[in-house]
């Protein structure tokens, strides 16, 4: 992984809303699945991954799971992002 895309999307997933506890899970791989229960959010993260971090095309149960909840996603209310901190100036103890 790259220092600073982590700390970059870590900025911006901050900016957005999520909580260090919810960023310190998607930047631990696995452990997302503890704190994002919902299944859209779910399928969401695993689709994600698959595409950032797969070698090849995404597997067809991610994508049928992913458009199943499309409707879902669709309806969260997603907010502007702003960051007025730069990528080498994260918030609390998420840095490194």
């Amino acid at each position: 992984r790259c220092r600073y895309c982590t700390l970059t999307h870590s900025v911006v997933a901050l900016d957005s809303g999520l909580t260090e506890a919810e960023v310190r899970a998607l930047r631990a791989g696995p452990g997302w699945r503890a704190v994002f229960t919902a299944p859209a959010e779910a399928a969401l993260i695993a689709w994600t991954d698959a595409v950032a971090l797969g070698p090849g095309g995404v597997d067809e149960a991610l994508l049928s799971d992913l458009k199943t909840h499309s409707a879902a996603l669709l309806s969260i209310d997603w907010l502007p992002i702003s960051s007025s901190r730069r990528p080498s100036e994260p918030s609390g103890s998420l840095q490194g």
